[in-house]
């Protein structure tokens, strides 16, 4: 595989393909959120990858992820990307085992404000509330803590169906 350089302002920049990022979908560095349509750029002197999307892949943008491959911390401004790897993200990621990817979850802590969760193929987004539950604004629903009775499969604009793990299955609830 040819190795593809650029020189930017007197750094030297290194593509690194999104398949180095990606063995499957429980194995993976980096969420597909970040990896998908995404252009990765390794800065040699600082070991700093930073994740451009079109049409931007030739200019760095401060709102654009960033991941130090020394430390393995990922940040975004005043946000901190969970390591997928880490116990924090894998409990995150169970709770939506039977309704979404984990490695199509991306999940961040801003600097102030509570832990994020983001489904961006479901165009979803979750925090962690005060009462230590995953709220969704979209939803205008929580999902409690203690592994979840129900978890949330689909939602239209009249009722929200929840799928239980436990019989007797599948429930709808009027919004």
């Amino acid at each position: 595989m040819a190795i593809i350089r650029a020189r930017f302002r007197g750094n030297l920049l290194e593509l690194i393909p999104p398949e180095k990022f990606y063995v499957n979908r429980k194995n993976f560095d980096l969420p597909a959120s970040l990896i998908n349509n995404c252009v990765h750029w390794l800065d040699l002197s600082t070991g700093e990858i930073e994740v451009r999307q079109p049409p931007n892949i030739w200019k760095s943008k401060i709102g654009n992820w960033r991941i130090n491959v020394h430390t393995q911390h990922g940040y975004r401004r005043n946000s901190t990307l969970v390591n997928p790897q880490s116990r924090t993200f894998q409990a995150i990621t169970s709770i939506f085992d039977h309704f979404e990817d984990s490695n199509q979850i991306t999940v961040y802590q801003p600097e102030k404000g509570a832990l994020s969760v983001e489904l961006r193929r479901l165009e979803l987004s979750f925090s962690v509330n005060p009462r230590g539950w995953l709220e969704s604004q979209q939803l205008g629903a929580e999902i409690s803590g203690d592994r979840m009775s129900f978890i949330l499969l689909c939602c239209s604009h009249s009722s929200v169906i929840l799928y239980s793990p436990h019989p007797p299955g599948h429930t709808i609830l009027p919004q």
